[in-house]
């Protein structure tokens, strides 16, 4: 492969390689330039820990996430993971879930289970 001479031309080969590298295409890209970027940076003291072992992922409810449809969208959420992390590194992975829809899925559950123990 015959690679130019100017820097966007270099540029765009070593995104290429590096992405060939990662033999897979089930995820996207950023450039190692990108994480020059301060707005990335700001953004992975809050999404990443410091070691790089825990992420964190901002996932937006379609509906009213604080009533059933949230509830629901939560019961949903686990089996999902599983399903998009089968393929990748992150197979196996510990999946922690929080927000408002899980908050009312546990009341929900810890309600039913004290309705139980207290007809017991």
């Amino acid at each position: 492969m015959k690679v130019m001479g100017t820097r966007h031309s270099t540029t765009r080969s070593n995104v290429g390689l590096d992405f060939d590298t990662s033999r897979s295409d089930d995820f996207f890209y950023i450039p190692h330039a990108g994480f020059d970027n301060e707005d990335v940076k700001t953004g992975m003291q809050f999404l990443m820990s410091s070691d790089g072992k825990a992420a964190r992922f901002i996932v937006t409810h379609e509906g009213d996430a604080m009533g059933p449809e949230g509830v629901d969208h939560v019961n949903a959420f686990p089996e999902a993971i599983t399903t998009i992390l089968k393929e990748t590194s992150l197979a196996g992975a510990r999946v922690y879930i929080g927000g408002s829809g899980s908050n009312d899925k546990d009341i929900h559950e810890y309600s039913a289970s004290d309705l139980l123990i207290a007809i017991v």
